[in-house]
């Protein structure tokens, strides 16, 4: 946005006080001539900021990056003008709390991956019908944008409908001629982790006798904390907005907290609430997708199962973007590290 007149004027005098040849211009009336030249020098530049930012608006292209930026600069309740050359809100009426998008992620996938999906299968393409199912059941060339606000606590969550279908036609009113958008707003993923943790029994509390023990996993120096949940909370409730969760990483995270010495991922699960099925995301991880696009059912995701000795999935991008840690569930086993009189080692 370009600087007002008032800004640029109060540069041009800061930087007349700090030079020395403009030492004897001390006058503070608004009416001294060295004070109305800075008023007419920065008037002027003022309006040629106003032209070239015009100018960068009109031409910019527009990336992936900019329609999430104007998601971002979404004002919910304001009414869009045209002027100069763009759709835009009323500087006068924006303020920031009106801006409910707080989370967005944009990709695309090219026309081509179509193409090579279907050379993948040794399949001849025998016609035009058959590419142009394969195109749009997998959306390709069409921009996929996920979205999410934010409670007053800070805490990612959906929009309601309302919201969505006001932000929807914010972006198809501003988006470039053609483009075909796919927005959506979903709960977040949730979560199930099974995991077996070896602590030092000096650092952290264990009672091998009873597993179920709630205190297992405590600190022994602060009994407020569990610092194996938290490294986990703290992993999940970090990732960026449509973060992939990594196994690898959450071990590794895991492994880092007070007196951890060994863990053990015995299963990693994803929950998926979806309201239109996201084929693009469950293709990452899973074998044997359904055969019905459409479902508004919990789609589980396997990452990790040690059942099989078989890791399902390097990584999972949340179909909504973000995990609710909240309804996740957590089960932990603790056990005492002792590698002198422990049969497992």
């Amino acid at each position: 946005m370009a600087r007002t007149i008032k800004e640029i004027q109060n540069e041009i005098i800061a930087k007349k006080e700090s030079t020395v040849e403009l030492q004897s211009l001390t006058s503070d009336s608004k009416s001294a001539i060295w004070r109305l030249w800075t008023y007419i020098v920065a008037t002027a530049i003022w309006a040629h900021e106003r032209i070239v930012e015009k100018n960068a608006l009109n031409s910019r292209p527009h990336t992936l990056n900019w329609y999430r930026e104007q998601a971002l600069n979404y004002i919910y309740g304001s009414q869009l003008i045209w002027e100069d050359g763009y759709f835009q809100f009323d500087e006068d009426q924006v303020q920031e709390s009106d801006k409910i998008i707080k989370h967005c992620a944009v990709s695309e996938r090219l026309f081509d991956e179509v193409q090579k999906s279907l050379k993948a299968t040794g399949a001849p393409i025998e016609n035009v019908e058959e590419l142009i199912s394969e195109y749009y059941y997998n959306q390709v060339g069409i921009i996929r944008m996920k979205v999410a606000t934010e409670d007053d606590q800070g805490v990612i969550k959906r929009l309601d409908e309302g919201q969505l279908t006001s932000f929807e036609y914010y972006m198809n009113e501003i988006k470039n001629a053609g483009n075909q958008l796919f927005i959506e707003s979903l709960d977040g993923d949730r979560i199930h982790i099974e995991l077996e943790v070896y602590v030092d029994p000096l650092v952290v509390y264990v009672d091998e006798e009873n597993p179920d023990n709630p205190e297992n996993g405590k600190s022994l120096k602060d009994f407020a904390t569990f610092p194996v949940e938290d490294a986990i909370k703290e992993y999940v409730e970090t990732l960026e907005f449509n973060g992939a969760i990594v196994p690898t990483y959450l071990v590794d995270r895991i492994q880092e907290a007070l007196g951890t010495r060994l863990v053990l991922l015995r299963k990693l699960e994803i929950a998926t609430s979806t309201e239109r099925f996201n084929h693009e995301i469950l293709s990452q991880v899973v074998v044997g997708l359904p055969d019905t696009p459409n479902t508004t059912e919990l789609e589980s995701v396997v990452l990790v199962d040690d059942s099989d000795s078989k890791l399902d999935g390097a990584f999972y991008v949340p179909a909504a973007g973000y995990f609710n840690y909240q309804d996740s569930k957590i089960s932990l086993t603790y056990k005492p590290y002792n590698l002198q009189t422990s049969n497992n080692f």
